[in-house]
């Protein structure tokens, strides 16, 4: 039995361990060939995708259903519109403002505490990789969510920032 043990044990020698070698990297060379024209062929192939993309970003980034407000009244201006239109479910604000994406990000947060709104950080973050959009989701645990995105544009000053208030199917809180 020993015997076996050892014999199972041997390592490759010689030609028998290049061979070997080779054939790996060759195998690894080919699956990342593969790979890659695979990721070629999606980016010609998804221009479906990306013209979902674009519309997304565009009804993120557009104005015509939200109403103009500030940092400092957004909170006031969000409850505003859902009282107007009882049958509404969201209601959206934007603004510009000064500054860079983190502080725009931390100035609306500080007023959901300030504004004793009792509401809670569900999570907030980067949403690229290049620091010009960050976004958060905010909860009051039992009527509505709001979702906030801020945005800049590279080498502007200014940054955009858009607030979501989406209210429970039930339309409880109003």
């Amino acid at each position: 039995m020993e015997r076996n043990r050892i014999g199972h044990q041997q390592s490759l020698g010689g030609r028998r361990a290049l061979f070997a070698a080779y054939a790996i990297c060759a195998a690894a060379v080919a699956g990342a060939l593969i790979w890659g024209a695979s990721l070629e062929r999606d980016a010609t192939d998804g221009a479906a995708l990306r013209q979902a993309v674009h519309s997304a970003e565009a009804g993120l980034r557009g104005d015509s259903e939200a109403m103009a407000s500030s940092a400092e009244a957004f909170l006031d201006d969000l409850d505003a519109a859902l009282e107007r239109d009882a049958k509404a479910d969201e209601a959206v604000v934007t603004w510009r403002s000064e500054g860079d994406v983190m502080e725009a990000g931390a100035r609306v947060l500080g007023n959901y505490v300030e504004g004793g709104v009792g509401a809670s950080l569900v999570t907030s973050g980067y949403l690229d990789m290049s620091g010009n959009v960050w976004g958060a989701v905010v909860w009051d645990g039992e009527h509505w969510a709001d979702v906030v995105l801020v945005t800049q544009t590279p080498g502007e000053r200014e940054v955009a920032v858009r607030v979501a208030r989406m209210m429970a199917p039930d339309g409880s809180g109003r």
